[in-house]
This record gives structure tokens, C-alpha cells and sequence, in this order.
């Protein structure tokens, strides 16, 4: 599946129902990262069982298209081994916290993945 195929999709996940600080709650309904997930395990046939390198690759595509369309995209402290193995802390931006933030409507959420979407396939993505 397309990194734009998935983005579309997720965004449709996000209208029929989004939700804050949780991937998913009770209801079914999805945070941003949620939708994601989501839309990358149904497609695959493995929902609920472990992710693989090929699933990791795409979910992590599919979420950098999406942190390009979130202009100032808040930042957390994150890290990654370097070539020798020496832990390298830096800032990594984070969708959860843009998602959860109170001000943020379902609205801002389908549109962001919209223009993603439209960017990837720009891309050829």
C-alpha cells in the first residue's frame, strides 16, 4: 500500500471517529497514531499480531508524511544508537502530543492527514 493510500485512509478512520491520549478508546474511535496503526495492521492481514520490519517501515513513512504537514509539530526528547553503539539523545517530533493538544478538533486532524495525503502523492509516495 502507498504511504498516500494509507494516509487517506487513516484520515477516514479520524472521521469516523477520533479520540485524545489514547490510540484507541472503547468506543473504536482513533487518535492520529491510532488511525495509522490501524489502517497499516487491517491492510496487512496481521492485525493484532507483531509488527515486522516491512509494517515498522511503512508506519514510520506514513508518520513522517504526516509530521511534513504539521507546521511546528512539538518536539519530545527522544534518542538512537549511533554506528559504535553510544546512545545519541535528540528531539523527535511527536504526534501523539500535536494530536492530544486541547485545542485540537477532529476537524484540524482530518485535514492535516489530507494534506499529507496530497503531499505524498506529490511525491509519488
Amino acid at each position: 500500500m502507498k504511504t498516500s493510500e494509507i494516509l487517506w485512509a487513516a484520515r477516514e478512520e479520524i472521521a469516523k471517529g477520533w479520540c485524545k491520549n489514547t490510540l484507541q478508546n472503547p468506543q473504536g474511535k482513533v487518535c492520529a497514531a491510532g488511525a495509522l496503526q490501524r489502517v497499516i495492521l487491517q491492510t496487512s492481514n496481521v492485525y493484532g499480531k507483531t509488527w515486522d520490519d516491512d509494517l515498522i517501515k511503512q508506519y514510520e513513512t506514513a508518520a513522517a508524511a504526516l509530521v511534513a504537514a504539521i507546521p511546528e509539530c512539538p518536539m519530545i526528547d527522544g534518542g538512537e544508537l549511533d554506528g559504535e553503539g553510544h546512545f545519541i539523545i535528540k528531539s523527535i517530533p511527536s504526534i501523539p502530543l500535536w494530536n492530544d493538544n486541547p485545542r485540537r478538533i477532529q476537524q484540524d486532524v482530518m485535514d492535516t492527514f489530507e494534506k499529507a495525503a496530497i503531499m505524498a502523492e506529490e511525491a509519488g509516495l
